[in-house]
């Protein structure tokens, strides 16, 4: 099983926090972030719950929420996720 890595970088300047995620198998359970988010799946295939709807997010997908926007989600496959994510704060 491919080990699960988690980078998390954040830069003063430009008031962003980036965040890497490879080879995570676990579901994310309802959250949500006072800022506005951005990410991109590089890998896997995800079922994302987000503002009482559900989307099948995949390889290519691009996701953007509002601060507040409460979100989940799932595997849907039985492969790993990769996903970048970009919060300004």
């Amino acid at each position: 099983m491919k080990k699960e890595i988690r980078t998390v970088v954040y830069d003063d300047e430009l008031r962003m926090e980036a965040y890497r995620l490879e080879g995570i198998v676990q579901p994310f359970p309802s959250h949500f972030h006072e800022h506005y988010v951005i990410g991109f799946v590089e890998k896997g295939e995800r079922v994302l719950s987000c503002r009482d709807r559900e989307y099948a997010i995949e390889e290519g997908s691009i996701v953007l929420f509002n601060p507040g926007d409460s979100h989940a989600c799932v595997q849907s496959d039985e492969g790993t996720f990769d996903y970048c994510q970009d919060l300004w704060k």
